[in-house]
């Protein structure tokens, strides 16, 4: 029964009555569909505001039948991009229609479907649906939306029963339009017209004309007789002949559009807009200045979006906050912006665009500072808002990119791990509330506490378990809260676990972090790639949504050390003169435990540059590489395995220095690399690398040449080692000449000479004197003695140290037992420019 049948029959009073006709007579003269939009959508978005449909019944009867109506919605250009519905649509259907409505659609969510179960003759009734949000791919292409509507009863949505027809507004004196289905002959009086599409229907008795005739005495069928998109005319018999498609046309009393549907107002407008936001929420500290804020960003949609001279607009919307200085601003990709001109108040600043981009791109705003008032309460976030000129939109305003917070204390102890170890303790991780409530319970905006884990240097071995110490702060456990509050985190499959907050606390709380038996701090695996030093975990607040929002502590939990390393060592250092090619020494790769050179790792030996500006790529010493008899020869033991050697141009690793094989290339080379095809069998694996071939340039610096050997890549890691060492020293050839001359005695005054040997009886003294001048003024000397056994002579070895005085002379003394036969010299190791220079060797002979 509708309302005014209720009203009726309670035996309403003649003013009620008055009133209420009053009411449902109104909406007959906007007898329609009406549709307020939502205004407009960023592309990749969902509307701020919203659309009201309201369809208004034609007259009391206008409506008799039930089903569906569709109001179906789409792009600007067909095919560009989707749009669909958003919101929760609310219905209002009063009276005896009983109507509900749903989104759906074979474009996900683009169909609006409003069913209805009943109808009344006796009244105007309508149908209001509010709360409708209109989506936007990020391809939708700009321009109105286009909402189209249609009705479950037919092709024609005129037919006898058609919904669509109950909510279109009459007009007086349209002309409906159509063709003759087929040729008619003399006398005809009956005709099937196919409706023109978007034409109103046949409808009265008003004369119809078909071709030049006019026809009299019409009767017009229903829509969609005899077939779909027809109508039958019946009239007095014709007076001439009619071909198939001749036109038929007739003045009507009101209109109602033909076809299968009809076009109505937009529900929103799409537009292209600018991305706005921040790369997440630094913490920021009540009462202090200068504190760090996380860079905003803004993405454009298209290439010269924002135009030159659009400005950009930044607005602090937090109270008690302000920026500390204008921050700085570029562009990515391409274009140009002014540097930040901050406001008199540093609530805001502005960068103008210098010039527009020729390719999407992006505003980068960083180095940002805030001060914050002593005031602001902890937990707030700072919100920046973003204006741009010229009517643009930016999609994303207000962004965070900062929470102020003093909300917990975070502390652990550190016991050392090692490096490349698994299941190993680390301290427990201690966190207290300063002050009660900062874990919002589970409704909250900050109910969610993670853990992560630093990028990329070790795993926990098992989800870590929290436990509430202190407080009355109580975690949830699965859907419940924890009856123990002790709770296993939640892995989210990026290195991080998640608790969740059932209560927020009263009194300050305190949650403590560690393994399933709080023995220890959580359990982790460290990667050979970790660095020494400090291991941290770092530690998130947030909601269910954004979990990482704002990072609120990174506490070390664990120092991290070599257990033991390989040793790599030099095992020859010679001269190498400049502007030739010299053999250098070897270098030796010794594993002190099992595993320690890798299957699948690469050796990496690298010619460090020997000055500042050899970092920009100025070289003076390179491996010759054009021969094979230049290789480096790699000989392996203990069961190790590596393949060959490969030269390379370029430091290892880098893009463009891939390695290169010695058949295809005839430059020089700065490094070179091999990798591990097999681990040592023996856990005492030693690599010997040796024929290392140098070229120096003319003007090499003189002094060590250094290697920096390392290992890197192997499966599962990235860096195994890394040392350094010298094997060859860059000098010049002798440029000292050192004199020897020998005399009987001690320290005689003449009676020296170059004869060798002198002889002298067994207990007396010999004097050698070795002279170089001033090069060898105040240096120190190495004297070496050979001798002979059984007529052979040993090698030169070291005797002892002896420094040449002001003139560059080294004397050196020494008497023998009978029977000696040895022969003296020295040798200066070199500095500067002058390599080692080694004097003659003279005999001595004791009888």
């Amino acid at each position: 029964m509708s309302l005014w049948k209720k009203a009726v029959s309670v035996g309403t009073s003649a003013a009620l009555l008055a009133s209420l006709l009053v009411t449902v007579a109104a909406p007959a003269a906007l007898a329609s569909v009406s549709l307020t939009g939502a205004g407009v959508v960023a592309q990749g978005t969902t509307s701020a505001g919203t659309a009201t449909i309201l369809f208004t019944e034609n007259s009391a009867s206008a409506l008799g039948a039930t089903g569906y109506l569709y109001v179906d919605i789409a792009p600007a250009a067909p095919g560009a991009g989707t749009v669909s519905w958003a919101g929760t649509p609310v219905i209002s259907a009063p009276d005896s229609l009983g109507a509900s409505v749903s989104i759906s659609g074979s474009v996900t969510g683009n169909r609006l479907s409003i069913r209805i179960l009943g109808y009344d003759n006796a009244n105007v009734e309508t149908i209001s649906i509010t709360g409708l949000k209109v989506k936007a791919s990020s391809t939708a292409s700009p321009g109105a939306v286009v909402a189209t509507l249609s009705d479950s009863t037919g092709l024609n949505i005129n037919q006898a029963g058609s919904i669509v027809g109950a909510f279109q507004a009459y007009s007086a004196t349209v002309t409906a339009t159509g063709k003759l289905a087929q040729a008619y002959g003399i006398g005809t009086t009956s005709f099937a017209v196919a409706n023109d599409p978007g034409s109103c229907l046949f409808s009265g008795t008003n004369n119809v004309t078909v071709g030049s005739e006019v026809l009299t005495g019409i009767a017009v069928s229903a829509a969609n007789t005899p077939v779909p998109g027809q109508q039958t005319i019946t009239s007095n018999p014709s007076t001439t002949n009619h071909l198939a498609n001749e036109v038929v046309s007739q003045t009507v009393p009101n209109c109602v559009a033909a076809g299968p549907s009809v076009t109505i107002a937009s529900p929103a407008t799409v537009v292209r807009a600018a991305s706005y936001y921040s790369d997440g929420n630094s913490t920021v500290y009540p009462g202090e200045n200068n504190s760090w804020a996380e860079d905003l960003w803004v993405d454009e949609p298209a290439a010269g979006f924002l135009t030159a001279g659009t400005t950009l607009t930044y607005t602090i919307l937090t109270d008690g906050v302000v920026f500390s200085r204008a921050p700085l601003a570029d562009v990515h990709t391409s274009g140009s912006v002014s540097a930040p001109s901050l406001s008199a108040d540093r609530k805001s600043f502005t960068v103008t665009v210098t010039a527009a981009s020729t390719a999407a791109g992006q505003v980068h705003v960083y180095n940002i500072l805030y001060d914050v008032a002593a005031s602001v309460p902890g937990g707030t976030y700072v919100e920046v808002g973003l204006a741009l000129s010229g009517g643009l939109l930016a999609v994303g305003s207000p962004a965070t990119n900062a929470i102020v917070f003093r909300g917990i204390t975070a502390s652990a102890p550190t016991p050392t791990v090692y490096i490349g170890e698994n299941n190993q303790a680390t301290g427990l991780v201690t966190l207290t509330e300063l002050a009660a409530g900062f874990f919002q319970s589970g409704t909250g905006s900050n109910n969610v506490l993670a853990v992560c884990t630093t990028a990329g240097d070790y795993s926990f071995t098992f989800a870590p378990w929290a436990k509430v110490t202190g407080g009355n702060l109580v975690l949830r456990e699965g859907s419940v809260a924890s009856t123990d509050n002790i709770v296993q985190g939640t892995y989210d499959g990026m290195g991080c676990y998640l608790w969740y907050v059932w209560t927020g606390s009263t009194t300050a709380s305190t949650i403590v972090i560690g393994n399933s038996t709080f023995s220890s701090g959580p359990l982790i695996n460290v990667d050979t790639d970790q660095a020494p030093g400090i291991v941290a975990m770092r530690i998130y607040s947030g909601d269910g949504l954004n979990y990482t929002a704002s990072r609120i502590a990174t506490v070390p939990f664990a120092v991290a050390a070599f257990r033991n390393q390989v040793a790599v060592t030099a095992l020859a250092q010679p001269v190498i003169p400049t502007g030739a090619k010299t053999k250098a020494g070897a270098i030796q790769i010794a594993e002190t435990a099992n595993g320690q050179l890798k299957y699948q790792e690469d050796l990496c030996f690298e010619i460090v540059p020997r000055s500042s500006i050899g970092l920009l790529g100025k070289e003076d010493v390179f491996m010759q590489a054009l021969t094979t008899a230049d290789l480096p020869v790699v000989t392996a033991t203990g069961g190790l395995v590596v393949g060959p050697v490969q030269m390379s141009s370029e430091r290892c690793g880098q893009p463009n220095g891939y390695p290169v094989l010695f058949g295809g290339t005839t430059g020089h080379m700065i490094s070179f690399s091999f990798p591990v095809l097999q681990q040592s069998t023996s856990g005492a694996g030693k690599l010997v690398v040796d024929n290392i071939n140098l070229v120096t340039t003319a003007d090499a610096a003189s002094g060590p040449v250094l290697f920096n050997v390392y290992g890197y890549g192997g499966s599962p890691t990235q860096l195994e080692f890394q040392a350094t060492v010298s094997n060859a020293k860059v000098g010049v050839k002798p440029a000292i000449s050192i004199g020897a001359v020998s005399a009987l005695g001690v320290n005689p005054t003449s009676g020296y000479s170059t004869k060798t040997p002198k002889v002298q009886a067994a207990g007396k003294y010999i004097t050698w004197k070795f002279t170089g001048g001033a090069a060898l003024a105040g240096q120190r000397v190495n004297v070496l003695k050979a001798v002979r056994i059984n007529g052979a002579w040993g090698g030169p070895a070291y005797l002892k140290s002896a420094w040449a005085d002001a003139n560059g002379i080294v004397t050196v003394t020494m008497k023998a037992s009978a029977g000696t036969v040895l022969n003296l010299r020295v040798q200066w190791p070199g500095a500067g420019n002058l390599g080692v220079s080694t004097s003659k060797a003279l005999g001595a002979h004791w009888k």
